[in-house]
């Protein structure tokens, strides 16, 4: 296999948070001009079936990461026929979460008119059409791509990368061609569903050249008894795992439609697609470690308990900074940059902004704690955890809906305080007993909250800053003058860290250097 593991782990961050960056930036054009195209209704019913279309695709349920977890040691000894034998089953599953997600798109499509808050202008005909068409986009996109997790599983997921970023700048081209010249959603969405496919056809050719050894046989090849016992376990644990969390993920947006309507949805559509695109750079930074502590754990002979309890530490403090410097940038740019990119009039209220900013810190805070349960394979003991998590949130969510005159802020404040009081305890309690066992509890705890705090205080001030500087200059000067405060804040940042955790400052001064040094790939 590829005897350049660490040199692939540099390739997987740069391709991958380059991929994403352009994709954020093309998805802000394209979104900018569905909008002065077809109208902030349409963007509204396009976040409502991306957030159904979550809840359908529970059929995947993540098994990928399952599957992927349990190629490390076979890839690491060049098992052949148990990767195969893997790579079989998933084809097999993946084949059929296509098929189930198609079917459930032609029968849930019925009932959208349901979902939104009080007559659209769209007829019942247009809904299951659109609905149709866009759970036919997404049922694509599982033809042909099993072979992709050997890519995750062998450290070599840049090239997955490298074949997302073409295609989504082919797909941004079509799809903006299509909304100037005709105005049509039904073009937009076909062009999703035609070169989704198309990529993947791209990307499994391509792997079959790469990976030839592997799939020269035509002899079939079966999981063993230890194997599907191994991977059955993992899977019903994420089944559990996954339910709860998409549930919980996508139920917001479903709420708000329901309760709040389609206009109101897609002014907050705008806002989550700016934290989803900040969510998505961050996941991959850490997303793209996993295959690597998981060979660790997997493959390795020694595994000392103190080195891993030390790339714990360093990767948490990594992503506490991170998350800091990602808060206060979107603090302070967030207004501005939905006035340049759409206009005044869907700039929502600070409150709510503070709460959507939070919502993020608190959710990216989870993520080297997610990312160390997917490399450990802590699959089947989080089995009840988002159960719980998503009737927690709709409960309290909907309590709060039906109760209070809160609107939107209480279905952020449902997910803001599931996310608090319970996934930080559980998760961390999970890695606690299973994988990082000497882990400080309390210091674990008080570091969080203490930082969690210092962000509040700090997205408060800075939206307050905007407003009043925004209500007193042009757009021009206003973005001039919060580039300076961000700055500023960044460098007091850089300066504490530099000061009073000086291992996290080092490690990343080093990491830096040695990644330019090598940029250079063979």
């Amino acid at each position: 296999m590829n005897n350049s593991k660490i040199k692939n782990v540099s390739k997987n961050i740069l391709f991958a948070v380059f991929s994403n960056v352009l994709g954020l930036f093309l998805s802000f054009i394209v979104r900018r001009i569905f909008i002065l195209q077809l109208g902030s209704e349409y963007v509204g019913l396009n976040s409502l079936f991306i957030n159904v279309l979550g809840v359908l695709s529970f059929a995947e349920l993540g098994i990928g990461v399952a599957v992927t977890a349990s190629l490390y040691a076979p890839i690491s000894q060049d098992n052949f026929s148990l990767i195969r034998a893997y790579l079989e089953f998933y084809r097999k599953f993946m084949n059929f979460v296509a098929l189930f997600v198609e079917i459930m798109g032609i029968i849930v499509g019925l009932f959208i008119p349901f979902l939104i808050h009080n007559q659209s202008s769209f007829s019942a005909f247009q809904l299951w059409l659109y609905f149709v068409l866009f759970t036919t986009s997404s049922a694509v996109s599982y033809l042909l791509t099993y072979k992709r997790i050997l890519l995750t599983a062998d450290q070599a997921d840049y090239i997955s990368s490298s074949n997302n970023l073409v295609f989504k700048i082919v797909i941004a081209i079509f799809q903006i061609f299509f909304l100037t010249c005709w105005r049509s959603y039904v073009l937009y969405l076909i062009t999703q569903i035609c070169f989704i496919l198309l990529s993947n056809i791209v990307i499994n050719r391509k792997i079959n050249l790469m990976y030839g050894h592997i799939f020269h046989s035509n002899e079939k090849q079966t999981l063993g008894e230890e194997e599907r016992r191994g991977l059955k376990k993992d899977i019903v644990g994420m089944i559990s795992a996954k339910v709860g969390g998409i549930i919980l993920t996508s139920s917001d947006n479903i709420m708000i439609s329901m309760f709040l309507g389609l206009g109101i949805l897609g002014r907050y559509a705008n806002y989550a697609m700016l934290i989803s695109g900040a969510s998505l750079v961050l996941n991959q930074i850490f997303s793209s470690l996993t295959p690597s502590i998981g060979n660790y754990r997997f493959v390795s002979k020694h595994v000392d308990s103190i080195d891993e309890l030390t790339v714990f530490e360093r990767i948490l403090k990594i992503n506490y900074l991170l998350v800091i410097i990602a808060s206060i940038a979107l603090s302070l740019y967030v207004s501005i940059f939905v006035k340049i990119w759409l206009s005044s009039k869907f700039i929502l209220p600070n409150i709510v902004a503070i709460l959507i900013i939070v919502n993020f810190a608190v959710n990216q805070f989870r993520q080297v704690v997610i990312v160390f349960m997917s490399a450990y394979g802590l699959f089947w003991q989080q089995r009840f955890k988002s159960i719980l998590e998503a009737l927690i949130n709709i409960v309290l969510s909907i309590f709060l809906l039906a109760f209070t005159n809160l609107g939107i802020l209480s279905v952020l404040m449902g997910t803001i305080v599931t996310n608090v009081g319970f996934n930080l305890t559980w998760e961390f309690l999970i890695v606690k007993r299973h994988a990082i066992k000497n882990i400080d509890v309390k210091n674990y705890f008080v570091q969080y909250v203490l930082i969690l705090c210092f962000i509040i205080g700090v997205v408060i001030m800075n939206l307050k800053i905007c407003w009043i500087i925004m209500a007193g200059f042009t757009t021009l000067f206003s973005f001039y003058t919060l580039s300076i405060i961000f700055i500023l804040e960044l460098f007091i940042i850089i300066v504490f860290v530099s000061v009073f955790s000086k291992d996290v400052f080092h490690y990343m001064k080093s990491k830096v250097s040695n990644f330019f040094n090598n940029s250079t790939y063979n």
